[in-house]
């Protein structure tokens, strides 16, 4: 394999991998859907059957392609019980569903094998067992299921024929979501492959590039035939035949009939133009220009029959319904479909008749994505450092202040854009927890249900990717300890069903993801004495609130588990959720009530790159405050300031005490004002609790760019980063929760 051939590969099978993992993401909560309506007795909803079996299909086709023969056997033979379950032929029950579960992690298995060595070789015993399971689930013996051919066999045989039994009747849903992904790539397809014809004109003996076409060919085929677009599919088909031709030598004469090629390419353009125009994919020259492909196939390969190369596939079916009778070309070349009305016949797409759609995407590496993001974040520091420079100080320039503030809008305006380009919704996670809720109430012997909410709330790729840990440690916790089993739960008067619910919203610049139970609680006294024979807490801890005592869960090695199972109970796990949150720069609450349940609420920072913030000064020294954390200033008279017996100064607030934290103390700074009472104290808010810092001057508002701290440098106490300010000196960016515990919780 030549290095074009080997990277194009490694490209495709990087994409089918990617969309594999969504994919079974996607189909494990419909898995758990269907278990739970077949333990209930429930009829299983056919729209969910048929979800899943198009996912089946999908991956199976692709694996086919790509010659993953064991992932296309574990596929096919997991399409084919579903297919008998679609069909009414089968009953699913609970044992079999599993089955189908267990393939799932094998696939996910695969798919990481696949990742790591670009085929999926070395699994063939076990694709062998799993699939003879999913074969006696389907034809109900072993003796029938030993008689199929062995996996690489059927996969090529498979692979081989026009169409299989499980696909015959297979309809398809045609969503304008596929439309314009459809048409998203049959452009990308068709430019590229129109480049490579050029090059092939005039270079024929460039076999990787003859190569190359017929693989985007064959992929455009591929897709065409999925969505029912039977012009183009047939046209492109022949083409690929003819390059079939050119790849094994058997047309010498390549130069010549590139010019065929490319006339063929140009129809199939306007195959997608009609699309793209809101008509259909119908070319009216199909049937002239098929017979001079075959004409042309027939001379250099007399035995050529085009009926036998023909993909067979099903009618599709469109969500919208169709304002005409569908046209009877659709019977004579799509098989028929098996439908409620059999007098109607499927319709076409051309009958749907939609809006025209117009191409909204292009595909851009992340790499790419977190470069323009840094690149903003320079450019906002650059206009810090270019609008805040201190030669400017002092000067009236009207056209120049005209000029920065529209400047700044225009930069706000595309650090928004680059930051939205990295959000996305939060789903995908949460359909993950759904498998892991199921796995872990079924090993436990407790029913949960799963509850989401605000699946759709947008939070940057790096927090979402750093979030799902300590999700399922939480979860894990919340199951294995938290809840109880179904008899303990109807002794106290609960239902033996227990609700567990995971929420995510967002609160000013933050995403807060909430994990509540109905569980047991936390038992504030056994947190305590765990806390105590630890050496964590001196005394008996009387005088902590509820929240400073469960924040002791989150310690390395803490449990109050009285046996360790197989989810948990090591103290392992939660220390870990701290950790990972913390280097999100985000926070945990946890509110419990005894005998009725837990909520932990994570607290993470909409994005990690950009902060508002309000900058201050102590003495010489510069520092940022997150404007999220700040409720006001005060300037505080003489009689306000309190100094306790223990020397902690406390300051009166609308009649409410809040203690103050000196910031040049922590810093070792020498301040400017001594006295409290002269200086400027920011009110600032820690998980409900208030305190005041004492400053010199405040010195406005600012975004600021986050920087990570330099390992050189070490933890900074009390500072989350640091930034770079107008003038290029460097200020730390304060972080209001540690700032709380160093210099009131430590006092």
């Amino acid at each position: 394999m030549s290095s074009s051939d080997f990277n194009e590969t490694a490209e495709l099978i990087q994409t089918f991998t990617m969309e594999g993992q969504e994919m079974l993401d996607e189909v494990e909560p419909y898995f758990v859907n269907m278990q739970e309506s077949a333990e209930s007795g429930e009829v299983v909803d056919p729209e969910i059957l048929n979800a899943i079996f198009r996912l089946f299909h999908t991956m199976k086709g692709s694996a086919g392609f790509l010659e993953l023969y064991n992932m296309q056997s574990v596929t096919h033979e997991a399409e084919t019980l579903l297919d008998l379950y679609r069909k009414g032929d089968k009953e699913p029950n609970p044992e079999d569903i599993n089955v189908l579960l267990t393939s799932c992690d094998f696939i996910r298995t695969l798919l990481d094998n696949i990742t790591q060595n670009l085929n999926d070789k070395g699994f063939e015993t076990e694709t062998e067992d799993l699939v003879n399971k999913l074969k006696i689930i389907s034809n109900g013996s072993v003796q029938q299921a030993a008689a199929q051919p062995p996996v690489e066999e059927q996969a090529q045989e498979s692979d081989s024929t026009t169409g299989d039994s499980s696909a015959d009747q297979f309809e398809i849903v045609i969503t304008p979501e596929m439309v314009q992904q459809f048409i998203s790539e049959a452009t990308e397809i068709l430019d590229t492959l129109e480049q490579d014809l050029i090059e092939i004109e005039s270079n024929p003996d460039n076999e990787e590039m003859i190569a190359t076409a017929f693989r985007k060919l064959h992929t455009f085929k591929g897709n065409c035939g999925m969505l029912g677009y039977s012009d183009l599919e047939q046209l492109s088909h022949r083409l690929e035949t003819i390059l079939d031709l050119m790849r094994t030598g058997k047309i010498t004469n390549i130069k010549s009939n590139i010019k065929l090629v490319l006339n063929v390419h140009d129809i199939l353009q306007e195959g997608v133009d009609g699309l793209i125009k809101g008509g259909s994919a119908d070319v009216p020259k199909t049937e002239i220009m098929l017979e001079l492909l075959n004409d042309v196939i027939k001379e250099i390969d007399p035995g050529f029959k085009p009926e036998e190369s023909k993909t067979v596939i099903a009618a599709p079916v469109i969500e919208e319904k169709p304002k005409e009778e569908p046209e009877k070309k659709a019977e004579e070349k799509k098989p028929e479909v098996k439908k409620q009305e059999p007098s109607k016949p499927a319709p076409k797409p051309k009958s749907a008749k939609p809006a025209a759609i117009v191409k909204k995407d292009i595909r851009v590496d992340l790499d790419k994505v977190d470069k323009l993001v840094d690149l903003v974040g320079e450019i906002s520091l650059a206009e810090n450092m270019v609008v805040q420079n201190p030669d400017l100080h002092g000067m009236k320039m009207q056209n120049f202040e005209r000029a920065a503030h529209h400047l700044n809008g225009l930069v706000s305006e595309l650090q928004y854009v680059s930051m939205s380009l990295r959000m996305i919704p939060i789903a995908a996670t949460f359909r993950k927890m759904i498998r892991l809720v199921h796995d872990l109430s079924y090993k436990s012997g407790k029913k949960v249900t799963l509850e989401t909410k605000g699946e759709d709330t947008e939070v940057d790729k790096t927090v979402v990717e750093q979030i799902a840990d300590p999700l399922v440690h939480i979860v894990r916790n919340s199951i294995d300890h938290g809840i109880e089993p179904p008899d303990e739960r109807t002794e106290l008067g609960k239902p033996e069903n227990s609700i567990l619910l995971i929420e995510a919203k967002h609160e000013g610049g933050e995403v807060w993801i909430s994990i509540v139970d109905d569980g047991r609680g936390l038992n504030r006294e056994r947190i305590l004495d765990k806390a105590i024979s630890q050496g964590l807490i001196e005394g008996d801890g009387e005088n902590l609130t509820d929240e400073e005592v469960f924040k002791y869960i989150f310690e390395p090695g803490f449990s109050t588990a009285k046996k360790i199972t197989e989810v948990s109970g090591r103290g392992v796990g939660m220390d870990v959720v701290k950790r990972n949150i913390e280097k999100l720069k985000g926070n945990i609450d946890v509110k419990s009530e005894l005998g009725r349940g837990t909520t932990m609420t994570l607290r993470i920072p909409l994005t990690l790159a950009l902060i508002d913030g309000m900058l201050v000064q102590v003495g010489n020294t510069r520092y940022i405050i997150p404007l999220l954390e700040i409720k006001e200033s005060i300037k505080p008279g003489e009689n306000d300031v309190t100094v306790t017996p223990d020397g902690r100064e406390i300051v009166k607030v609308r009649g409410e005490l809040v203690p103050v934290a000196r910031l040049h103390r922590l810093y070792n700074i020498e301040p400017i004002n001594q006295e409290l009472h002269k200086s400027i104290l920011i009110l600032l808010s820690h998980h409900g609790k208030s305190f005041c810092l004492a400053v010199d001057h405040v010195l406005g508002q600012q975004q600021a760019v986050i920087k990570g701290l330099s390992d050189y440098i070490g933890d900074v106490r009390g500072a989350s980063g640091c930034t770079i300010l107008g003038d290029g000196t460097v200020s730390l960016i304060l972080d209001v929760g540690s700032l709380y515990e160093m210099s009131v919780l430590s006092n």
